[in-house]
């Protein structure tokens, strides 16, 4: 270095230094310049992609969607970003993914869309009309909608074509010389009873003797009731206490 360039150097450091003792300043070298530097490029290139997002409608973070809700569709700058919220049941990419009757939406959330049951077909069921009193779901024809909560915890819900008459209710055969009594219940034109019971006269088991007219019976919890037997023996006595059950 040359001698003028010396000079010029150490009257620089004199300078800075008389500077900082008039001044009362010290000046301090931070070694993470680099690092606070790195982190503001950083921050701008994310704030840049934010508003590139939102000026293409994906202004919602996907870190809110939560609980009942599942993220959009991903912006492409930033998938932090979506479009919107969507219900968990918007969560089906291939029709083949709706079983049990339904179908899929006709609208979509996040390019996915949810498996419904037409309430027109299906409106019985839980937040639809219900069946109750002497009636019940028809457990054959029936549509179910599932979802998966926060938990990963797949739930179901069933909805019905329509309402039959309850289990304890049955249809008394007449061709077989039964007719109902107790209470009943009418489906899809039908009428189903708490009970049955043979027809008058058909009250012998005629189980020595046999059956006068062996065709010509009452068949009732798997029994055979007669009105004639072919002798009138002790044992053909009739079973009065089987004859009004619901246990047919």
């Amino acid at each position: 270095m040359k001698t003028h360039q010396v000079l010029s150097v150490i009257l620089f450091g004199q300078l800075i230094a008389s500077f900082s003792a008039l001044a009362n300043v010290t000046f301090i070298v931070d070694d993470n310049d680099t690092d606070i530097t790195a982190s503001k490029s950083k921050n701008t290139l994310d704030d840049k992609y934010h508003e590139a997002c939102k000026a293409k409608g994906y202004a919602v973070k996907a870190s809110s969607c939560t609980g009942t809700t599942i993220p959009g569709l991903s912006c492409p700058n930033n998938p932090g970003y979506v479009d919107t919220c969507c219900d968990r049941r918007y969560r089906y990419v291939v029709n083949s993914a709706c079983h049990h009757n339904a179908t899929p939406s006709t609208d979509s959330c996040g390019g996915r869309f949810a498996c419904i049951c037409d309430p027109m077909i299906y409106p019985k069921g839980l937040d639809r009309e219900l069946c109750t009193g002497k009636f019940a779901y028809d457990e054959i024809n029936y549509c179910t909608e599932t979802y998966v909560d926060s938990n990963g915890t797949e739930h179901e819900t069933r909805y019905f074509k329509g309402c039959t008459c309850a289990a304890n209710y049955a249809r008394c055969n007449s061709s077989y010389h039964l007719h109902g009594t107790g209470d009943s219940c009418s489906y899809n034109g039908n009428i189903y009873y708490t009970s049955c019971s043979c027809d008058a006269g058909y009250n012998k088991l005629c189980s020595s003797s046999g059956a006068k007219y062996s065709k010509d019976y009452c068949l009732f919890k798997g029994k055979k009731y007669y009105r004639e037997c072919n002798e009138t023996e002790s044992d053909d006595k009739t079973d009065e206490n089987t004859m009004d059950s619901t246990d047919q």
